[in-house]
């Protein structure tokens, strides 16, 4: 075969969600970036996969009180949104389980 006739390599990869995420130990998040406990539910219910308006009703307060603690995780975590808040909690599990 000569070079010319030779396929190009190929690759694919695949990037998947596990079903069972670790769950999040709300105490330790607390902890690390010295949250209040509330502020601590806040962030760990985002980071379990919920919007801030479940996450409010799911902890009985009003979507501006879920506000006003997601501002304070935010400046607490160095976090620019919620995004990036979710993603450095979930990769601070990843880390604490290795």
């Amino acid at each position: 075969m000569s070079p010319a006739s030779t396929p190009a390599p190929r690759i694919a990869i695949f990037v998947t969600e596990p079903d069972d995420r670790p769950p999040l130990d709300r105490d330790a998040i607390a902890d690390a970036f010295r949250l209040t406990p509330r502020e601590a539910s806040v962030a760990t219910l985002l980071a379990s996969g919920h919007d801030l308006k479940g996450a409010a009703q799911l902890l009985a307060i009003g979507i501006g009180t879920a506000r006003y603690h997601l501002k304070h995780v935010l400046d607490k975590t160095s976090a620019s949104s919620q995004a990036t808040l979710v993603a450095a909690l979930r990769g601070f599990v990843r880390q604490r389980a290795d």
